[in-house]
């Protein structure tokens, strides 16, 4: 007896992409999970700061860094086990005033 050739499924997305947005102080961004690597779909900072640094991947780590009068933050971008987005906030906020 003759067999039917498996159906192809190489044509369709995979729906297992994960999309959130991840906000800092510094500013936003959009971010993308399809498994372990992570790809920045978007940024935008925040009043007072500006785009200082960023690798939008895909990668296993993705990263960007605002920066403005109140300081530097940096957002490092990894995917969960779970495949969700999930972001690393470090600041380096200058403290006292005026200089």
């Amino acid at each position: 007896p003759g067999s039917s050739p498996a159906p192809s499924v190489s044509s369709q997305a995979p729906s297992s992409t994960v999309v959130r947005t991840l906000v800092s102080r510094g500013g936003s961004v959009v971010a993308s999970c399809s498994g372990s690597t992570v790809y920045l779909r978007s940024a935008s900072p925040a009043v007072g700061y500006d785009f200082d640094e960023w690798d939008r991947g895909p990668a296993a780590e993705a990263e960007v860094r605002f920066s403005g009068d109140s300081g530097e933050v940096k957002m490092q971008v990894t995917c969960r086990v779970d495949g969700v987005p999930t972001a690393k906030v470090e600041s380096d906020a200058e403290s006292g005033e005026g200089d």
